[in-house]
């Protein structure tokens, strides 16, 4: 017998993995399974508003941060921002709420590639967060600045000022995307 709660507790799964069915991975009997659990008593606008209704202050600030300073490349295939130290929020903070934004960039701008983040840290030194948006390694991509992570999330620890990193960076991408491209 499935209740209120647990349906309600497996539609959030469904919503959280599909993106709120946003997702490549969406099938009709996912959207069968949805419809059987609303059925049941599921609250999905509940589930939608803590989720996707609801950002601290921080998170906010964030992404103004990130929209602000978005830029991009290639016919928008290549989105990314900036963060200079100046601005405040450091990103170790509020990592989590990265994946959201990109999520959202992602469903906003569907030429999108790739995703940079960078990010001024201590010294002169970037953090460069490399996302893949349209299953490209990034680790590979970014392997010779020593990246950590995985194939969908890279992130770099470059030892430069964060406006030459944006260049150098962004150039190099642009003619890594060209050869993947030929």
């Amino acid at each position: 017998m499935i209740t209120e709660d647990i349906a309600t507790c497996l539609l959030a799964g469904i919503i959280q993995k599909t993106k709120n069915f946003k997702t490549a991975n969406l099938t009709p009997r996912i959207l069968l399974t949805t419809s059987q659990l609303i059925s049941l008593g599921a609250r999905r606008e509940e589930i939608v508003n803590h989720l996707y209704r609801s950002r601290d202050i921080r998170s906010l600030r964030l992404w103004g941060q990130i929209l602000n300073n978005l830029k991009s490349e290639r016919n928008d295939e290549l989105l990314w921002s900036k963060i200079p130290l100046t601005e405040g929020t450091p990103i170790k903070n509020v990592e989590n709420d990265l994946g959201e934004i990109v999520d959202e960039l992602i469903s906003n701008v569907s030429g999108a590639k790739i995703f940079v983040l960078l990010q001024s840290e201590a010294a002169g030194a970037t953090k460069a967060y490399v996302y893949s948006l349209k299953n490209i390694n990034v680790l590979e991509l970014m392997a010779e600045y020593g990246s950590q992570g995985n194939q969908k999330l890279s992130q770099s620890l470059i030892h430069q000022d964060i406006d030459t990193t944006s260049i150098e960076l962004i150039i190099n991408l642009q003619k890594k995307l060209d050869k993947l491209a030929s």
